[in-house]
């Protein structure tokens, strides 16, 4: 563009023109003649001035609106502070499911598995789109981007009369939720990688999983999470290895018990137990190429001491964050995910020093893992005392909520509760709403002041379904989220 000294140059140079061709053409001229052409150069002039004097003046600058896709919260992805990876196990079918302890919500006393409580979604089955479908929406609403599928069990069972074919539910319902992924559109769903298990030091079995891994991103390369790294394997799909401790500690001293170059890989276990810096940070240095999964030491006060992965390029690639304080099979400590210290939960005092060092990715765990298992107490032993913040029948979004409005802490978006502003219907008369705001409940009612009406979770499924005695009626429609509830919108259908 041409700068403003530039323009008012250009207009000197006009206006010495004019006056020049002016005088030449007023010695040719009568004196009458003459006075037209003053006046018509005279004009001119005066024209070009104030077009100089508009073009060098500062104007005020419009400011810049935004989209009105734009979500009301503030969720744009260029203002995320960090990758938020969301622990998911992918092993549920319809019969697959451990039965409800009995002695439920106390803690454990029988041998066997059991779960410590039910879903709402019901004992759902991970091969059925529609579940992946409602958690990717959960998982996003979280605000996370990213999901690990929790393949740490795959390929240990190969005997073919094993009644339960682990590895093909787990491929299969693993191949559900990507498909699942990729082909939404109504909200961003989360990017996912695989976490796998080299058992013992079978690197054999190991390299069937990970072949198994890398025909699923073949699959569906658009839906894969890359770690941006800035290393040479940054363009490369990303994988987690689950290894036991005595190889952990080989990687610790630069000996990789397995490559593939396919992969941009790292290695990761619980209870790493790095020593501390001068500042009481247990950092894994930047060239080490482990992850972290869970840590169980902490202070007195009840905080947990912190633990990150520094990245090779300088600051910190990795933190974990839990709900729980796993039981300790030694100690039989717990720290339950309704433990309130300094008002605070068990999941933000494992946020400890998260904000401040502003990690590359944060792994959250865990999404749907309600166990109770006596023998394997670090599983989970009751209701409060086991890793699940997926939305169940006992206390509905109450953990879910609390890891949202922290995750939107940590991103520094603006929190905000859902926004009634129009509606759609699907043929069947069910209600659709846009998700852009993240609702996550729904009521509706005959009164404006919402008089008995119950809450119900938002299935993106099935959507809302309208009462039939409702039609040909004005009613309300009101939602809710992490963050308070919507306004009331009134809705009438005629007969």
């Amino acid at each position: 563009m041409v700068s403003i000294l530039n323009k008012i140059l250009i207009l000197i140079a006009t206006l010495l023109i004019i006056f020049i061709v002016g005088i030449l053409l007023l010695r040719k001229l009568s004196t009458a003649r003459a006075k037209i052409c003053y006046s018509i150069i005279g004009c001119l002039a005066l024209a070009l001035v104030a077009t100089g004097l508009f073009i060098a003046s500062p104007r005020e600058k419009k400011p810049i609106t935004e989209s009105s896709s734009q979500n009301i919260q503030d969720r744009r992805e260029k203002e995320r502070n960090m990758d938020m990876i969301m622990w998911y196990d992918i092993d549920y079918t319809k019969n697959g499911w451990d039965d409800l302890y009995p002695g439920h919500p106390g803690a454990v006393t029988a041998n066997g598995r059991y779960r410590s409580t039910t879903p709402l979604l019901g004992l759902y089955d991970q091969r059925e789109p529609e579940t992946a479908r409602q958690h990717l929406y959960w998982m996003e609403a979280l605000g996370c981007n990213v999901i690990t599928l929790d393949w740490t069990n795959y390929n240990i069972w190969h005997d073919p009369s094993y009644e339960f074919n682990y590895n093909r539910y787990v491929y299969v319902n693993s191949e559900v939720l990507l498909e699942t992924a990729q082909a939404t559109t109504d909200f961003d769903a989360p990017q996912i990688y695989v976490t796998v298990r080299m058992m013992g030091e079978d690197t054999e079995l190991l390299k069937e999983s990970v072949d198994d891994v890398y025909q699923l991103y073949e699959q569906f390369k658009a839906q894969w999470y890359f770690l941006d790294d800035g290393t040479a394997d940054a363009d490369k799909p990303f994988l987690v290895i689950f290894a036991d401790h005595p190889y952990l500690t080989k990687i610790q001293k630069g000996e990789i018990p397995y490559q593939d170059e396919r992969f941009n890989i790292r290695w990761s276990n619980g209870f790493l137990s790095y020593t501390e810096d001068e500042n009481s940070i247990h950092r894994i240095p930047g060239e080490t190429p482990l992850w972290i999964f869970v840590e169980k030491k902490r202070e007195d006060n009840g905080y947990y001491e912190v633990f990150c992965k520094d990245s090779p390029q300088g600051g910190v690639e990795q933190m974990f964050a839990c709900v729980v304080g796993n039981c300790d099979p030694e100690t039989g400590e717990s720290d339950p995910m309704n433990h309130i210290i300094d008002g605070k939960t068990t999941f933000e005092r494992h946020l400890r020093m998260v904000k401040e060092l502003r990690p590359q990715a944060l792994l959250v765990l865990r999404f749907n893992y309600a166990k109770a298992w006596k023998e394997e107490p670090q599983e989970g032993i009751s209701l409060y005392e086991s890793s699940h913040i997926e939305p169940n029948e006992d206390f509905g979004f109450l953990v879910f909520n609390n890891v949202m409005k922290n995750l939107y802490d940590l991103n520094d978006w603006t929190p905000a509760p859902p926004e009634l502003s129009q509606i759609d219907f699907n043929e069947d008369g069910s209600i659709v709403l846009a998700l852009d705001s993240f609702p996550l409940e729904y009521r509706i009612s005959h009164s404006e002041t919402m008089d008995g009406a119950e809450w119900n979770y938002l299935n993106v499924n099935t959507w809302i379904s309208v009462p039939a005695e409702f039609s040909g009626e004005t009613y309300y429609l009101q939602t809710r989220n992490a963050f308070g509830e919507s306004n009331i919108f009134s809705i009438t259908i005629n007969k």
